[in-house]
């Protein structure tokens, strides 16, 4: 008899879960305008994707990386073995169409890490 309250307790609470995070997202969709053509550049240990002719603020991320990494890296006395990608978005609302994440990115969010595939996305707001 307990087991099978445990497991009627068990379903119900997944239930709930389940439908408290519906709740969160009903009515909220991530809206996607179009396709981005992704091309990218290989620093030493960055991939720096871009889209719509940004080979120069690629080419300047990837700088900006590369001399950050050798900084961090003296500090931390850490290297990193992998590439690590870094998706850079044209513009903040580009950004926010990021199907990186699944979840719903709000308005002034500078960018983020996914650690799961270990990549970087951050959008491009136009300043250096």
């Amino acid at each position: 008899m307990t087991k099978k309250v445990l497991l009627i307790l068990t379903v119900g609470l997944m239930t709930i879960s389940v439908a408290k995070a519906q709740e969160t997202y009903f009515g909220r969709n991530k809206v996607q305008f179009g396709r981005f053509s992704w091309e990218y550049i290989q620093s030493r240990h960055f991939d720096v994707y871009y889209y719509a002719n940004e080979y120069g603020t690629a080419k300047f991320a990837a700088s900006v990386l590369e001399s950050a990494y050798v900084v961090i890296s003296d500090q931390l006395n850490y290297r990193i073995h992998t590439r690590i990608p870094i998706f850079i978005y044209n513009s903040p609302n580009d950004f926010q169409q990021t199907n990186i994440v699944p979840d719903l990115i709000e308005e002034g969010v500078g960018g983020f890490t996914e650690a799961f595939k270990n990549r970087i996305a951050i959008p491009f707001d136009g300043s250096t």
